[in-house]
């Protein structure tokens, strides 16, 4: 992986995990550049394939019998959520799709 490729990875990690940890009040996303894009959106398609969130999931990996799954069924949907919306996000940019910026969104739900 070139060094460029791999500083973009680097962005798309923390984002992933801004977004799953949730936003500060008016804080908005950030959107890949076009550069980003495939970089954004491969690594959106590798971690969601690399995530295994039930005993069944992970019973269909070779050599990971009897090992946990990743996560919560609930922490995985989550997962998988920002996965799609950044990857498609990713794919968007690097077809050279102009991106509206998404409004800003609480981090919680009031109740």
């Amino acid at each position: 992986m070139s060094l460029s490729l791999a500083n973009h990875a680097q962005v798309f990690l923390r984002e992933t995990t801004r977004r799953l940890l949730g936003r500060q009040p008016g804080q908005r996303a950030k959107l890949p550049t076009r550069e980003e894009g495939a970089a954004w959106a491969g690594a959106a398609a590798y971690l969601a394939g690399r995530l295994q969130v039930s005993e069944e999931e992970v019973g269909h990996v070779p050599g990971h019998e009897g090992r946990k799954a990743d996560m919560s069924p609930a922490a995985g949907a989550a997962m998988r959520a920002v996965l799609a919306e950044m990857g498609k996000e990713g794919g968007d940019a690097a077809a050279g799709v102009v991106l509206p910026h998404p409004i800003a969104r609480p981090s919680y739900s009031p109740h």
